[in-house]
């Protein structure tokens, strides 16, 4: 099944980009944005520059410019956050955890270049990073030829699967087999979608219309323009001649707060259009302005509105560690999460030689995560999580729904 899933995976196209591109403010203190790596110890450990025998020492790739820098500093500051807890908890069997840190500008190229440097020259046993599709493809070669670990904290396309790659971002059919059932009984079966030209929304799309004409529902629009178009006065033209009860959005990054912006000024809602997202978390809404955002539906593994315990423990954790205005949500979780996750499994073994050996020890694993417990799936290294849907009010986001049973992962659909 393994090596079935591993050449469909090499049928997929690189060089594709895959998640939101805006979001939070600045990156943590300690990041780096030269394109220098540098050896991090969490702030409690005391670490040097160098590994010892009290200390384990992981990779994060992360971009600090480019395209997609303002999220990925997001991304960082989890997972820095996630060292810093797992340290300040009496590291992994005694150790402390030190981190490299490289930025690889948002170039693919350049990724797959840190990787191989962290890997052969800085000698970490992992590294948790990288954002696009493109990136991921690029250092998964790297990781799979010196057989090394890259943990992959972003939701994506699916489509993949790699013996050396955890993936812990939520896949297609984990949002739209909850969210495309919900809307049509709560707002109507007419959908229109909209997207990006590219991978994830295309991909994205195809589940969610089989979810749709599973719940009755009918397609009676579907447009896909180029990453960062920021024009939508003629797709909203066609939006309101096709009289849609519902816009299923899959935009990114500039696009997609153009969209939001425009939606908002035609006052698609008061003309009885509900807008739900796939893409829109607190960060993005942030980007956008929240008054553009006032009653969109959102459909994500986490929300700070989610609260409870851990909730409210990350929330307040994060808060109190990067003083920039930068909000934590599903971007900054999900490192943590994908931290918190590796450290458990470096505390199974003390053999950390084989990137394809750690992977195995997380089938099956469980994690404590701001969203609640969520566990590895035993056969393709992606995450099952709990699924909310919320509205966008008044600055802040109202849980509608909660799917708290956990939903399993189907990176290939089913």
């Amino acid at each position: 099944m393994k090596k079935m899933k591993k050449f469909l995976a090499c049928m997929v196209s690189v060089g594709l980009m895959v998640g939101m591109l805006s979001g939070c403010g600045s990156s943590a203190e300690d990041a780096t944005a030269s394109g220098t790596g540098t050896t991090v110890a969490a702030a409690t450990s005391g670490g040097t520059t160098e590994s010892s025998e009290d200390t384990i020492k992981i990779g994060l790739l992360f971009s600090f410019g480019g395209s997609e820098a303002t999220l990925e500093k997001c991304m960082y500051n989890g997972a820095v956050l996630g060292v810093e807890q797992v340290n300040a908890a009496g590291g992994i069997n005694g150790k402390q955890i030190e981190y490299v840190s490289e930025d690889y500008n948002g170039e693919p190229s350049l990724a797959a270049e840190k990787a191989l440097k962290m890997i052969t020259e800085d000698n970490v046993v992992a590294i948790v990073g990288c954002c696009s599709s493109s990136s991921r493809q690029a250092v998964l070669s790297v990781v799979e030829e010196y057989d090394n670990l890259l943990v992959y904290p972003i939701s994506y396309e699916g489509q993949e699967y790699s013996d050396n790659i955890i993936y812990c971002g939520v896949v297609p059919n984990q949002q739209s087999s909850v969210l495309v059932p919900w809307a049509v009984e709560n707002y109507g079966k007419n959908f229109y979608f909209i997207g990006n030209d590219y991978v994830y929304p295309r991909s994205t799309n195809t589940q969610a219309k089989e979810f749709l004409a599973n719940a009755g529902g009918t397609v009676v629009g579907e447009e896909y323009v180029p990453l960062g178009d920021t024009d939508y006065s003629s797709v909203i033209a066609n939006i309101i001649s096709a009289k849609p009860d519902v816009v299923f959005c899959d935009l990114v990054g500039d696009s997609q707060t153009a969209f939001y912006k425009q939606y908002a000024n035609y006052g698609l809602a008061d003309m009885g259009i509900t807008c739900v997202n796939v893409a829109l978390d607190d960060l993005v809404a942030t980007a956008a302005g929240w008054d553009n955002v006032e009653g969109m539906i959102a459909c994500y593994d986490y929300f700070p509105a989610v609260g409870g315990e851990q909730s409210d423990a990350f929330v307040e954790a994060y808060k109190a560690r990067f003083s920039d205005g930068s909000v934590p949500a599903s971007a900054s979780a999900v490192p943590y999460i994908g931290v918190e996750a590796l450290a458990k499994v470096l505390g199974m073994t003390d053999d950390y030689s084989s990137g394809k050996a750690l992977a195995d020890l997380f089938s099956g694993l469980s994690v404590d995560a701001p969203d609640g417990t969520v566990v590895f799936d035993k056969e393709n290294h992606h995450l099952a999580v709990p699924i909310y849907i919320a509205e966008a009010e008044n600055g802040d986001f109202k849980i509608l729904y909660s799917q708290e049973e956990l939903i399993a992962p189907l990176p290939f659909g089913e």
